[in-house]
């Protein structure tokens, strides 16, 4: 670094201590934040209230998939009734 100027180090320091304070804020404390997501993703998927969280995380890929798989027959149904003469 000895040929950049000391403004332009200045400014380089700063841009890496945001993004290190974004990430320490995201993921410090003492998983509040995470249970509360949790809580609101068992709401979400159906049955999720009786699930441990590793099931729970497995339930909910599936239901997603699920949920994919039900938009896009919708898409199809709906393409082909939508240009029927």
């Amino acid at each position: 670094m000895a040929g950049l100027s000391f403004e332009w180090r200045k400014r380089r320091s700063r841009k890496k201590e945001k993004v290190m304070g974004r990430r320490r804020r995201s993921s410090g404390g003492n998983g509040r934040e995470v249970r509360r997501k949790v809580s609101e993703l068992r709401r979400l998927v159906p049955g999720g209230e009786r699930l441990v969280a590793e099931k729970l995380f497995s339930t909910t890929a599936s239901y997603i998939l699920q949920l994919r798989m039900q938009v896009g027959l919708l898409r199809a149904l709906y393409s082909r009734l939508h240009y029927l003469p």
